[in-house]
């Protein structure tokens, strides 16, 4: 179906995405935005000044879009929790194109001075990383060149961390240099489709908690993280990013 012959209140939902992606590029923003901050940025653009009235009208609309279960197909970098009825909890993502324009190629020569001694299951690391690093996949290499961003971190890979007379292969290590505290970020990459690799990353999480390496949103120094989609990946590397530069 072309643009003109969609009805009123999809062509407002396309405009609205193009709108929220305005606004994210516009702003220094890298975090989410709520429904009134989206709100605030559109109410006196054409086509909505005339169209809401408040953001009250505005939140009937959403609501309204979401019940008839076309909202994510206009604005996929979009979620609402909607646990409390009469209190939708809206929550929009930038839109980073966060994986294609970062990878090279797997048969891109390592430079020579950077080329590592081999690791468990090494022919696996095909992707490489700014530093010349191989890893794993294309959601290690995004999180591998972001944390190599960061001027005050140190980066390794795989590096072997012992405890409990055990010793595991983090997939990132990460020192804030400034403040000398140790981070540990697992991405749980084939969680959902290989039962061995399952197995062993559970594993693996109850190890951690075994040698006392709590999460980080409960104070801790472990990050784990899961792709669901591109926007949501993206969020997350960066929000987590930015605790270990604050702490």
């Amino acid at each position: 179906m072309s643009i003109s012959k969609l009805p009123r209140k999809y062509k407002l939902l396309k405009e609205l995405n193009s709108c929220i992606q305005e606004y994210f590029q516009n702003s220094d923003k890298t975090e989410v935005a709520n429904l009134s901050q989206i709100y605030e940025y559109i109410k006196r653009k054409e086509p909505f000044k005339n169209e809401f009235q408040d953001n009250t009208d505005f939140s009937r609309f959403m609501r309204q879009m979401h019940g008839e279960d076309v909202l994510l197909q206009f604005i996929p970098n979009c979620s609402v929790d909607t646990a409390i009825y009469h209190h939708y909890k809206w929550e929009f993502y930038p839109t980073d194109i966060i994986l294609k324009d970062q990878i090279h190629s797997p048969t891109d020569p390592v430079p020579e001075k950077q080329e590592k001694k081999s690791k468990i299951f090494s022919k696996n690391l095909k992707y490489i990383a700014s530093n010349g690093e191989k890893v794993r996949s294309q959601q290690e290499l995004y999180i591998f060149n972001q944390l190599l961003l960061v001027d005050s971190f140190s980066v390794h890979y795989e590096r072997s961390l012992p405890r409990n007379y055990q010793e595991k292969l983090p997939d990132f290590t990460i020192i804030n240099k400034n403040t000398g505290k140790i981070y540990y970020w697992e991405h749980l990459g084939l969680f959902e489709v290989n039962g061995e690799y399952f197995d062993k990353t559970l594993e693996k999480l109850v190890w951690y908690r075994s040698a006392n390496i709590r999460n980080i949103d409960d104070g801790g120094s472990l990050i784990v993280t899961r792709h669901e989609n591109d926007r949501q990946f993206g969020y997350l590397v960066k929000k987590y990013i930015q605790k270990i530069k604050e702490n």
